[in-house]
């Protein structure tokens, strides 16, 4: 039987994969590359310094404690080490997300070798909203059995053109990676939606959770709640949002959800998940 080796971004989707591959019978491999590409100054060798410093300035937009930042470098790394001979096919899932995208440039540049691919937006006409950017993590394990039929080859000329974009993306100062309406990629700075955010937050005390899956839908999910989250907290940190303690919240459930989550306080209010505080202008 051929070897196989799935190359896929996210944890969430090579779980899903794994199931379909399970339920078909089959003993394909899986490598995973954690899903942060989208944010942080890009790493421009895959050396253990220059990993380091990406998953550094990724750490200052997200929530990442010291053990999950130690994680993400051991992952990246491990990926980049795995010695990728003796397979007959090496399949690279990817949708149309900024992350995935971004992904699929990065494994042309880094491999020479013969590629596939299982492009997800196939499955663009099975969602609600055909719009919506598509990646594996959506996807259910029906819709993976369908896209194992639809394995093709990646022409060299669509390497090749991948591999250069990834060169330039490596040569790019921007920290954080969007979509356009028209698919296109570009660099945009971090603080890109503080104006969307104290906006939406408003006069009135709200929901940190109501005020981020509004962004969330309103912006087309051109970002992750995480990446919201902490915007937040940059802002209730230098005086332009005020925060105070989510009466409504479970919070005794949310601690024991967490286990020993250290709080991160702003002015006394612990912002350490969005169920716990409420925001205002």
């Amino acid at each position: 039987m051929a070897r196989r080796l799935h190359l896929i971004c996210g944890e969430s989707g090579a779980a899903t994969l794994r199931l379909a591959l399970s339920d078909s019978c089959r003993h394909d491999q899986i490598l995973v590359f954690p899903n942060i590409l989208q944010y942080g100054l890009l790493p421009t060798a895959f050396d253990e310094e220059p990993v380091r410093k990406y998953v550094d300035s990724c750490r200052d937009m997200f929530l990442m404690g010291k053990s999950e930042c130690e994680g993400v470098v051991e992952a990246i790394l491990s990926f980049s080490n795995f010695d990728f001979s003796g397979y007959d096919d090496i399949i690279l899932w990817h949708g149309d997300t900024v992350g995935d995208t971004l992904f699929y440039y990065m494994v042309c540049y880094m491999l020479s070798v013969e590629l596939h691919e299982v492009c997800i937006n196939r499955i663009r006409p099975m969602l609600p909203n055909p719009n919506t950017s598509v990646s594996l993590t959506i996807c259910s394990v029906d819709n993976i059995k369908v896209l194992l039929y639809s394995i093709a080859k990646i022409p060299q000329n669509n390497q090749v053109h991948a591999a250069r974009m990834w060169q330039r993306w490596i040569e790019s100062p921007s920290e954080l990676r969007v979509s356009t309406q028209c698919g296109e990629i570009i660099g945009v700075s971090k603080d890109f939606l503080d104006e969307i955010i104290i906006k939406t937050c408003g006069r009135e005390w709200r929901s940190a959770a109501r005020v981020v899956g509004e962004i969330l839908c309103d912006t087309g999910f051109i970002v992750g709640d995480n990446f919201l989250h902490n915007r937040m907290i940059c802002l209730a940190r230098c005086g332009a949002l005020s925060v105070r303690r989510n009466v409504k919240s479970f919070t005794d459930m949310a601690c024991n959800i967490e286990g020993s989550r250290d709080p991160i306080l702003v002015d006394g209010v612990d912002v350490g998940q969005l169920r716990l505080f409420e925001v205002s202008v």
